[in-house]
Parts: C-alpha cells; structure tokens; sequence
C-alpha cells in the first residue's frame, strides 16, 4: 500500500488545501463552541465536520484514506494509550475507541453500517 501519491501535486491543489485547512479549524472552533452553548445536533455536526474535513485535506495532501485510517488505528494502540498513563480517567474512552476503530477495519471481520 501507498501511504503518499508521489507524482501527487499540491501547487495545482493549493487554495483547496488552504480552504480544507480552514474549514478544519472552523470545525474545531464550532465543535467546542457547541460543547459549551450550543444542542447535541450542533456538537455532533461540528465533530463530523472535523472528520470529514481531516480525511478530505489528507487526500488533498496526497495520503492514501486506508493509510490515514490505518495510522489511527496504529496510534490507539500504541502512543494513546502509553500517553493515558498519566490520565488514567481516558483509560476506558481509549479502550471503547479503539473497539470501536477495530470493528470499523475489514480485516476484523465485521462489517460497517455502509456494508450491510
């Protein structure tokens, strides 16, 4: 597998880099502004919003979707969780999380909501 398009050009891809980038940032701001005053709907909107955007600028920047899914998967095994030692309060948010994550992966053998 690919983790990056090499012959990927993101000169010819710029101002939609620049737009994705703030669109992200829009994202986070509208998802913490909706966990202080605004509905679940608000918030929930918001946190898609920043997924949706972070997979569509990685694409943008040339990084394979299954490399970037599989790079998060990595990271809930590994740095996450040697990171939460310090806060053992994330300890069972990192655990459903990553069941969560390893149900999503084909290799696991289960079958998303969009795979019937």
């Amino acid at each position: 597998m690919h983790l990056f398009d090499r012959d990927f050009d993101v000169v010819k891809n710029i101002e939609t880099i620049e737009w994705l980038k703030t669109q992200m940032v829009s994202a986070v701001a509208d998802a913490l502004k909706s966990s202080l005053e605004g509905s679940d709907e608000e918030l929930l909107t918001a946190l898609a919003s920043t997924v949706i955007s972070t997979f569509m600028l990685s694409g943008r920047l040339g990084v394979d979707h299954k490399a970037l899914d599989c790079k998060v998967f990595e990271l809930l095994e590994t740095k996450f969780r040697q990171d939460s030692v310090s806060l053992q309060s994330l300890s069972a948010d990192l655990q459903e999380l990553k069941r969560f994550w390893d149900q999503r992966r084909p290799e696991s053998g289960t079958r998303g909501p969009d795979q019937g």
